[in-house]
C-alpha cells in the first residue's frame, strides 16, 4: 500500500477546505470511468495529489489498451485527468489501521492548443455538463437515485453464491447463512458515505436489489461507480464474486439499473447557484425548494413541467436505448417481458419505459430502460439532455400508454441507428464522445461472427467481472 508520513507532509501551501480534506488520508484512489462504464483505478499518495493539486497539473493516466479493444477505448480512458476533489470520500474496504485510504473521481480533458475548449470526452464531464446547463438555463436541479440489480456467485463465477437456480423475492432464506458478510459490506458503504437504504433479492438466480436515497447532480452515479468497486473487493474477501452483466444466465430475468428522478427549483437567494462543501461526502449539493415535478392543484399531480420533460425523454427514448443498454449482452435484456418495449409514460405502470410515482407532496419518474451494464453517467447526461429539449420546446406530453408510442430498439443496430439520427443529444453530448461510444458498440456488431459474440460464455468472459 501506498503511504506518507503525514507528519512529513508539508501543507502549508494548502489553504483551502477541498485540499485539507486531504490530511485525513494516506493513500488516494483515483477512479476514470471510461465510456464503456469500466473503471480505471490509481493509487496515490496523498502528498504527491497535493502537489499536483497546488501546481493545478493534472494526473496522467497510461493508455495500454489494446487498440481492438471492446472495453477501453482512446478517447475517455487513458490521457491528462482533473480530479474533482468535492468527490473524495474514504473507502473503508481499502483502508487499515496504519494506512487510510480514500478515493476521488477524476476525468478526461484533453489537451489543446492555447485559448480553445477542449472536446468533452469524459463521461462524468459529460453528465456534469448537462447538469449545469439544466441549473443556468432553467434554475432547476436534478435529484435521483438509480436502483442497482447485481448477481452474486461464488468466487469461480459459475455457481450463484446460494447454490440455487432462483431467489425468492424479498426472503431472506436467499441469503444462504451468509447474511452478516452483506451487512457488514453495507456498514462499509455507509462509511463511505453511500446512502444505501435496502438491500433485498430479487426473483433470478444469486440477485440482489440495492437502493439509495436520492442525490444531488452526479452524486447518484457517482454511488453506482464507488458501489460496484466497494462490492467486488468486499465480496471478494469472502469468495464472492458480483456481476454487472444484464443478462448472464441463459435463462432467467435480467438486471437492471432503473433511474429515479425527479427536478427541483433552486433557490439562491440572491447569490446565484450557490454550492456547499459537504466535508464528510465530499459532494457538491445546491440549496434546493421545491418539487418541481409536483403540481397539487392538478388532477394528477404532474406540474406542465414534469409533461414537458416527459414528452422529451419520450421524443428521445429511441435515442436514449444505447446509452441504456450498450453490450451485446444487453441484447438478450431487451427481449425480457420486463423490460420496456415502446417510448410511453404511465401512472405506476411496470410496463411502461417511464413509470411516474405521484402523490400530492412528491411526483417522481422512473426511467426503466437502462440496464446494469450501462455507464452511469451517459444516462444522467442524456436523460438531462433529453428532458431539456422538451422544456426548450415546450413539447407536448403524449397520453398515457399511448399504442402510437414509437417502439423502442430491440438490437444493437437499431440501437445504433437511433442515436445516430438523434441529432439533439449527439450535439447535446457532443460528437466526438458519441462518435467515441459508438465505435465500441460498431466494434462489436462488425467482429460478432469472428469473435462469437452471440455466444453466452463468449459475452461473459468479455464482461462478467469488468463491466
Amino acid at each position: 500500500m501506498l503511504t506518507n508520513k503525514k507528519n512529513d507532509v508539508d501543507r502549508s501551501q494548502q489553504p483551502s477546505a477541498e485540499h485539507k480534506l486531504l490530511d485525513r488520508y494516506d493513500t488516494v484512489q483515483l477512479s476514470l470511468t471510461c465510456l464503456s462504464g469500466v473503471d480505471r483505478q490509481l493509487m496515490i499518495t496523498s502528498s504527491r495529489l497535493a502537489d499536483i493539486l497546488h501546481q493545478n497539473s493534472a494526473v496522467s493516466f497510461g493508455g495500454g489498451s489494446s487498440p481492438d479493444s471492446l472495453i477501453f477505448d482512446r478517447v475517455s480512458s487513458c490521457g491528462s485527468a482533473t480530479v474533482d476533489m468535492s468527490s473524495l470520500r474514504p473507502l473503508p474496504w481499502l483502508s487499515t489501521e496504519d494506512c487510510q485510504v480514500g478515493g476521488a473521481m477524476c476525468h478526461i480533458t484533453p489537451l489543446t492548443e492555447a485559448g480553445s475548449t477542449p472536446p468533452i470526452v469524459s463521461p462524468r464531464a459529460a453528465a456534469l455538463k448537462q447538469i449545469t446547463k439544466l441549473r443556468e438555463e432553467f434554475n432547476l436541479d436534478i435529484k435521483s437515485a438509480f436502483e442497482m440489480e447485481l448477481m452474486v456467485f461464488e468466487k469461480n463465477g459459475t455457481v450463484p453464491f446460494n447454490g440455487s437456480a432462483c431467489s425468492f423475492y424479498g426472503r431472506i432464506d436467499s441469503w444462504a447463512g451468509r447474511e452478516d458478510v452483506f451487512f457488514d459490506i453495507c456498514q462499509s458503504l455507509l462509511g463511505a458515505g453511500q446512502p444505501i437504504e435496502s438491500l433485498m433479492t430479487e426473483m433470478a438466480a444469486g440477485q440482489f436489489e440495492i437502493t439509495f436515497a436520492p442525490q444531488s447532480g452526479v452524486a447518484s452515479a457517482d454511488s453506482v461507480v464507488i458501489v460496484k468497486e466497494g462490492l467486488r473487493k468486499c465480496l471478494g474477501k469472502s469468495e464472492m464474486t458480483p456481476t454487472f452483466m444484464a443478462t448472464p444466465n441463459e435463462e432467467d430475468h435480467s438486471n437492471g439499473f432503473h433511474f429515479n428522478h425527479s427536478l427541483w427549483t433552486i433557490n439562491d437567494n440572491g447569490h446565484g447557484n450557490r454550492s456547499s462543501v459537504d466535508e464528510n461526502q465530499g459532494h457538491r449539493e445546491a440549496t434546493k425548494t421545491t418539487n418541481a415535478f409536483c403540481d397539487s392543484n392538478e388532477a394528477l399531480f404532474l406540474s406542465a413541467t414534469t409533461r414537458q420533460w416527459l414528452a422529451g425523454l419520450i421524443q428521445h427514448g429511441p435515442g436514449l436505448a444505447l446509452f441504456s443498454s450498450p453490450t451485446f449482452n444487453c441484447a438478450r435484456r431487451l427481449q425480457d417481458p420486463l423490460c420496456p418495449k415502446r417510448a410511453n409514460w404511465g401512472l405506476e405502470n411496470r410496463s411502461a419505459f417511464l413509470r411516474v410515482r405521484n402523490s400530492q407532496s412528491n411526483v417522481y419518474i422512473e426511467d426503466r430502460l437502462p440496464s446494469s451494464a450501462c455507464n452511469p453517467y451517459l444516462v444522467v447526461a442524456a436523460v438531462v439532455a433529453a428532458g431539456m429539449d422538451g422544456l426548450r420546446k415546450q413539447l407536448v406530453c403524449p397520453p398515457q400508454m399511448d399504442p402510437a408510442a414509437p417502439p423502442l430498439p430491440n438490437t444493437l443496430d437499431e440501437a445504433v441507428a437511433c442515436l445516430e439520427q438523434d441529432s439533439v443529444l449527439v450535439e447535446a453530448l457532443g460528437p466526438e464522445l458519441v462518435s467515441a461510444f459508438l465505435s465500441l458498440t460498431q466494434k462489436c456488431i462488425a467482429e460478432k461472427e469472428s469473435l462469437s459474440l452471440e455466444n453466452l460464455d463468449r459475452q461473459k468472459k468479455i464482461y462478467f467481472r469488468c463491466i
